[in-house]
């Protein structure tokens, strides 16, 4: 067999085998097909689809990258990249790669929903929407950008729009695994959670390994519950806006709690501290409250099965630092030896040296009641139970987060806390309350807990 007659032979193999979803089996065959022309763009542009189906995203740019140098004016080579990029979370660099490519065939809808997907990612909704629409203009049957249409229209609260669009994509292709999981979070946001669970369930019959829709049948499941129905509205309501837009949406939040707890003095004094701690409880619920729905979960015969083993071991982990971190707490108020022993004389300097970016209103409360060395029993049993409790926050993103680092540091956040914890309560339990370490590791690591709600926004630490 000729050269020429291998070459094709691997590739119509491999485009096969790539068509029915074996992309193992259909690398394989690329990759014969490059070991008799290695320069070849084709090949290498096919093989770079199979690495990122098989979850090979940096793999994927490299080949994809390697593909445009040799043939620099290929418009799907450029929107193949932009989807890599876009997985990758490099938005900014997956819309270049949009418009290179389109910039070569302005009729391209591989490129066109390419661009939709990067705007989407970013959340610039109106964009998205004009792309899509840009997309079905030049095919109106084209279902992805139906769906991606279908989402942006969702996103700016422009239901009757979106319902038209879900509508007319399930009468066209009833069989259609996205459009069922795209109409199960419009019901999940519309708060119909029966109708999205029929959707979620019907797209993952469709398309067992639809990841998407796999969340989405958690979540309908979750809130079935009154309180993380309400934690979905919240989260429904943030995620319309940008990274940037969260972030200051926060940081107001924060300024405007501390200056609450600024006005609010002398006979409201009582009223200023519930609304600081009101604030403490939003902080550590919408942190921890998506770990927990999926604790009652393991409770239902059925939904169970959707968890993976990941999540089930996050959330035994979870659960078990809430449940020792509570009943230490609540135990703190009924042992013997005070429970605080208010002071500045000995915590005040070190706080105010440990903790001087947390803000006027923790850094004062934690300075105006801090725990001294001689504090009794029932102060360093509260001060274990505060530590456990709050490391499920670190914890809640350590068995499903495939940001290594991130893995990492969370792990080490929630591991100083349970080891402050821990010596915290051998002091307790050893009658030996003054011991010169255990104090300042235990605040410490109490301030680092606090700063590891931050941590979380950070996409490097958390994907």
């Amino acid at each position: 067999m000729s050269s020429d007659s291998f070459y094709d032979s691997a590739l119509a193999r491999g485009l096969l085998l790539k068509e029915q979803g074996r992309y193992a089996e259909a690398e394989n065959y690329f990759r014969r097909a490059l070991s008799v022309d290695p320069e070849n763009g084709e090949a290498l542009n096919l093989l770079a689809g199979c690495q990122l189906q098989q979850g090979q995203s940096g793999d994927a740019l490299v080949t994809i990258t390697d593909a445009i140098a040799r043939e620099p004016n290929e418009s799907d080579y450029h929107a193949l990249q932009a989807v890599i990029l876009s997985v990758l979370d490099r938005p900014r660099d997956a819309t270049a790669a949009a418009m290179r490519g389109l910039a070569l065939q302005p009729t391209s809808l591989y490129a066109l929903n390419a661009l939709t997907q990067t705007y989407l990612s970013q959340k610039q909704w109106a964009r998205a929407e004009e792309s899509s629409r840009r997309a079905l203009a030049l095919d109106a049957d084209d279902a992805l950008a139906a769906n991606f249409l279908a989402l942006s229209l969702r996103m700016q609260n422009k239901w009757d729009e979106n319902e038209e669009q879900i509508r007319g994509l399930l009468s066209r292709n009833p069989e259609d695994a996205f459009t069922h999981s795209n109409a199960g979070w419009a019901a999940l946001t519309r708060g119909d959670s029966k109708a999205a669970e029929a959707h979620f369930r019907e797209s993952l019959r469709l398309d067992p390994d639809n990841d998407s829709a796999r969340d989405g049948l958690l979540q309908s499941f979750k809130g079935r519950s009154w309180l993380y129905r309400r934690y979905l509205d919240y989260c429904f309501f943030m995620e319309k806006f940008s990274g940037r837009a969260q972030i200051a949406m926060v940081v107001g939040l924060m300024i405007a709690v501390n200056l609450l707890s600024s006005v609010l003095t002398g006979p409201y004094k009582v009223l200023g501290a519930l609304v600081l701690l009101a604030y403490l409880a939003y902080v550590f619920f919408s942190h921890v409250a998506h770990v927990v729905g999926n604790i009652f979960l393991l409770t239902d015969r059925f939904a169970r099965y959707v968890l993976t083993a990941a999540e089930k071991r996050e959330a035994a982990a979870v659960g078990l630092a809430l449940a020792l971190g509570t009943a230490l707490t609540i135990s703190a108020f009924v042992l013997p030896g005070s429970v605080l022993t208010v002071t500045t004389a000995t915590a005040t300097p070190a706080l105010e040296e440990l903790a001087p970016t947390l803000g006027s209103t923790i850094r004062g409360y934690l300075a105006s009641e801090a725990v001294k060395s001689e504090a009794g029993t029932g102060g360093l049993v509260l001060l274990a139970g505060v530590l456990l409790a709050g490391c499920a926050i670190p914890l809640c993103h350590v068995f499903t987060n495939n940001s290594r680092i991130g893995t990492g540091a969370f792990t080490a956040i929630a591991g100083a806390a349970v080891l402050s914890a821990v010596l915290c309560l051998s002091a307790a339990l050893l009658h030996a309350p003054a011991i010169s370490f255990v104090l300042p590791l235990a605040i410490t690591s109490l301030i680092i807990l606090v700063l590891s709600t931050w941590l979380t926004n950070v996409s490097a630490l958390r994907r």
